[in-house]
């Protein structure tokens, strides 16, 4: 295999595929691969060989590699998602500042790209040509591939959009690795291969999002929408939402399949309603729970012919839409209480995700928690009273606190101590009910300060493994080391 070979290799084994499952191993690997080839150069001498499909899949894996990085600093960049998954941290008067910077072969060809994609207004290659910088694949070279080579860019626009938009949801913990990872598989399959070959297959598979109150379920059904592919020129596809529970079912129908002038008193005009202005897009149905059992049956029919009558009129409208549907309440729980239709959950429920309550994810806390602050705070001036609030969100009483309202709740909490008031749990009980109770599991030789150093470092690292479930990761941040000198620590015992 010659080096060309190798690097094509680790640039598709990394970038193809979901970009929230590929190890930080692989991604450097891929992305050493990515600054070594020449990309252009490469993709038209696959395409020259005959090597189409291979041709294809490294078009795929830069782009995806490419756009995932744009608008990153360059630690997020040469990282890609390795390390911190939170969004940028914001300036303390709360206007973001981002520090982004382009590859080297980006800065070095932008004049260039920008003056032969203002020459090529119409050509549908020009939004490729400015994907891939300055690796230049001739027109007569793309012209060999299966699709236009924009159909190849508006899946790595999505790609890139989606990317994103999860990694600006907050939270380091597992579980929500585990959502990003099955939210990117609900938009793209398995990897980008699947979401061009297979795009009619994801289009039809409705994805249907679980989860409390206040746990995101908004985010991640933004998310979804964010990524499903556009049109061919570039950009987002259209998309619409509606909260179910916030609509009188009396208007809901008007809402959902619009209406004619006069269908009925008060509609003084057309109105298309919300699934159509979604047509060739994407449509969030938020708190589907709430939908009147009459809705339910039009909504089902609508979904499966992808014809809209809009109220007062018996003329069809076609519609091409995925739909997203959320909801706090137990479907399924309803759909035997006779409430909910069956046979919608089952059109809906195609794809399930289930967003953790915060409770179950206390390592979040923190993350969610600092940024949100620090939006209000400065840290010159408050520096003391932000310290007072990191203080408190690592004490037991926050870590250990059931959270029922989850993020919402969390940031009224938050708004309560940046005005110097009683964070205001609701009255629910911490685990740890007293001080007493807590110093009691503390060694006697501790409490009598009898105990060395190494007696207290090592009694102190195994609580902080225990309180972690065993977790290297999330002990390792609580103790402020890596890993690694967790580990040796506790192969020295």
């Amino acid at each position: 295999m010659t080096d060309t070979d190798r690097c094509i290799e680790d640039i598709v084994t990394a970038f193809l595929g979901n970009a929230f499952e590929i190890s930080p191993s692989c991604r450097r690997t891929g992305l050493s691969g990515l600054h070594a080839l020449d990309a252009g150069a490469a993709i038209a001498r696959l395409l020259a060989d005959g090597q189409i499909e291979r041709a294809k899949l490294l078009i795929l894996a830069v782009g995806h590699a490419r756009a995932c990085q744009e608008g990153q600093s360059k630690e997020q960049a040469d990282g890609y998602g390795d390390g911190h998954l939170g969004e940028q941290a914001a300036s303390p008067q709360g206007k973001g500042k981002k520090r982004s910077r382009r590859p080297p072969a980006a800065a070095a060809s932008a004049g260039t790209v920008s003056k032969q994609a203002k020459s090529t207004r119409d050509d549908k290659d020009a939004r490729a040509v400015f994907l891939f910088n300055a690796d230049m694949v001739p027109t007569s070279a793309l012209r060999r591939l299966p699709r236009p080579s924009a159909d190849y860019v508006r899946i790595i626009d999505a790609a890139g959009r989606c990317y994103r938009a999860l990694t600006k949801i907050y939270g380091r913990s597992s579980s929500l690795h585990e959502v990003r990872r099955d939210t990117w598989a609900a938009c793209f399959g398995k990897s980008l291969r699947h979401a061009i070959d297979l795009e009619s297959v994801i289009r039809d598979q409705d994805v249907l999002i679980l989860g409390e109150t206040g746990t995101g379920k908004e985010a991640f059904a933004r998310a979804i929408q964010v990524a499903t592919p556009g049109p061919r020129g570039g950009g987002a596809a259209p998309s619409a939402a509606i909260n179910a529970a916030a609509v009188p079912d009396a208007l809901v129908e008007s809402e959902l399949f619009g209406h004619i002038k006069g269908a009925f008193t008060g509609a003084s005009e057309h109105r298309i309603g919300r699934l159509r202005s979604a047509d060739g897009g994407s449509f969030f149905l938020d708190e589907v729970g709430d939908l009147p059992l009459t809705t339910q049956v039009k909504l089902l029919r609508v979904i499966e012919t992808n014809d809209v009558y809009p109220v007062g009129s018996d003329t069809p409208h076609r519609v091409d839409v995925r739909y997203v549907a959320a909801t706090h309440k137990e479907l399924q729980k309803l759909v035997v209480e006779g409430h909910f239709r069956g046979d919608l959950f089952e059109r809906l429920a195609g794809n399930i995700l289930y967003i953790p309550p915060l409770r179950e994810r206390a390592e979040d806390i923190i993350e969610i928690a600092l940024p949100f602050v620090q939006r209000v705070l400065n840290p010159q001036h408050y520096g003391a009273q932000i310290e007072d609030i990191d203080r408190f969100l690592r004490s037991d009483t926050a870590q250990h606190y059931h959270w029922p309202g989850n993020v919402r709740e969390l940031q009224n909490v938050l708004r309560n101590l940046i005005l110097g008031v009683a964070p205001g749990l609701k009255g629910q009980k911490s685990r740890v009910t007293n001080q007493a109770s807590a110093d009691a599991t503390i060694p006697e030789y501790i409490t009598a300060a009898t105990a060395n150093l190494r007696q207290v470092q090592d009694w102190y690292v195994k609580r902080v493994l225990g309180q972690c479930r065993g977790n290297l990761s999330q002990a390792s941040r609580v103790l402020g080391i890596d890993r690694s000198t967790l580990r040796r620590n506790l192969e020295r015992k």
